[in-house]
């Protein structure tokens, strides 16, 4: 088995405690992306805290982590995660399951 590199281990504790906060409800969009994300559409169109209020209200039981993995990337200073969530829609209990790519450049 492959260890991973420090930025990436961070990057995807990173992640981890952005759906744990999301599931528990302490949830800010500042506790998780800079100044500059908090300005992109990615961030101003899904991770508003107000859509994600709206978005685990209509959830049983959170959002699950099902898998990560660390993809390259084309930049040396970038770490690409992929990852899989998993959730369960209140209203019907229709399970969803979605993976998501992100490439970041680590904080010092």
């Amino acid at each position: 088995m492959e260890t991973q590199a420090p930025a990436v281990v961070a990057t995807l504790q990173h992640i981890y405690n952005m759906y744990n906060a999301i599931n528990d409800g302490s949830y800010a969009p500042t506790d998780y992306f800079d100044t500059y994300m908090q300005t992109s559409d990615l961030v101003k169109t899904y991770f508003t805290q107000k859509g994600v209020a709206t978005f685990i209200s209509a959830i049983q039981g959170g959002i699950n982590m099902v898998s990560t993995e660390e993809f390259p990337t084309d930049k040396r200073d970038r770490v690409g995660v992929r990852y899989t969530i998993s959730y369960k829609l209140a209203n019907n209990e229709t399970i969803f399951t979605e993976t998501l790519e992100v490439v970041l450049r680590p904080q010092a």
